[in-house]
């Protein structure tokens, strides 16, 4: 079964096709389980204070996308990001009556832009931005608001887009304290195929960080493509699926209403 629990739209200020669109796009590639998780950044792309979130607009966008593709099996989830910046703006945000599935993420540097927009001079001032992401990370990990933590580490995709070769390696401690506070709670993490844009072949986090969490006992584990375009919505999937394989993973998991369901990893 190919499911797919990443996923955003024109919703998301950097995605460029609707949630219809997207629906049908993975229906049409074979997808059996679809969830939306636009973007909601408790602290956006260039630092600026938060934006209202609307759920209304979401569920307008969810409903239309279900008539636009019906009986398929679309859910709809919310990728938070920096929920530690404002604990009771996050508890009141996934109180809304549905929310299928939640992606906690962290995308910025402490208290200010995206990850994205950073410069990548030497491998010691890497290791120094590794070192303080990870840390809001462990925050996110010890706090109730996500069910996954997106996409573990973010900030190596814009370092080696700018030459820089480095690793999570000298974070192992807090790399392994994340995992612990997220298999405690019967949280998981999730293997985003990003990286097989433009011609790469990667996931986020890597294989060896997604076996290092096998081998820490992490059994909770979603996939999803993290596409901001139809073009995308099966990108690097069925790779990283047999990648999963390999490792020893033998199960992903799916939610509903923010409960978990295993299911077999086979495409």
């Amino acid at each position: 079964m190919l499911v797919n629990f990443h996923c955003h739209s024109t919703l998301s200020s950097d995605a460029s096709s609707t949630m219809p669109e997207m629906a049908r796009a993975a229906r049409d590639a074979g997808i059996e389980v679809l969830c939306m998780t636009d973007h909601c950044d408790l602290l956006p792309y260039d630092g600026r204070k938060f934006e209202r979130f609307s759920w209304e607009k979401s569920e307008a966008a969810y409903a239309e996308a279900c008539a636009a593709v019906p009986g398929y099996d679309l859910r709809l989830g919310i990728e938070l990001g920096s929920s530690f910046y404002d604990p009771a703006k996050a508890e009141k945000i996934l109180s809304h009556q549905h929310v299928d599935f939640v992606i906690g993420s962290a995308h910025n540097f402490p208290g200010g832009p995206d990850y994205y927009y950073g410069t990548y001079e030497s491998p010691a001032q890497c290791q120094q931005v590794l070192d303080e992401y990870l840390d809001q990370v462990l925050m996110l990990a010890r706090s109730p608001y996500y069910d996954v933590l997106g996409h573990l580490d973010y900030p190596l995709r814009y370092m080696r887009l700018q030459g820089q070769d480095v690793s999570l390696s000298p974070q192992h401690p807090t790399v392994q304290a994340i995992f612990r506070a997220v298999i405690d709670s019967d949280r998981g993490i999730e293997c985003n195929t990003s990286g097989y844009r433009g011609g790469g072949r990667s996931t986020f986090p890597s294989r060896d960080l997604l076996a290092a969490y096998r081998a820490a006992g992490g059994r909770r584990l979603t996939i999803g493509t993290d596409a901001h375009h139809t073009d995308q919505i099966v990108l690097g999937l069925k790779e990283s699926y047999q990648m999963l394989r390999d490792i020893g993973f033998t199960e992903l998991t799916i939610y509903r209403d923010r409960v978990p369901e295993q299911i077999k990893l086979e495409a």
